[in-house]
């Protein structure tokens, strides 16, 4: 298995990396860990709550900064992968 962080999708605001990821994840035959925040939850297999509802380009630095200083909330939905 393998986990797969898209903590920094945002559906409608990336464009072209949306497409590609949407893309990637419907051509995988592999068993995988889709882990997404909560404003792309239909895309993912696991929510990460704890990422916030991030949809501005503010919103998402914060999210990215607290993720970073406190990686271990994150971390564990990658456990076994």
């Amino acid at each position: 298995m393998i986990g797969i962080g898209l903590l920094t999708l945002v559906p409608g605001a990336l464009g072209g990396s949306e497409t590609y990821v949407r893309g990637l994840l419907g051509a995988l035959e592999i068993e995988r860990r889709v882990v997404v925040p909560p404003v792309a939850a239909g895309l993912g297999d696991v929510v990460a709550r704890e990422y916030g509802e991030a949809w501005t380009i503010p919103e998402r630095l914060r999210a990215m900064t607290l993720a970073a200083a406190r990686p271990g909330p994150l971390r564990r939905y990658f456990d076994g992968c």
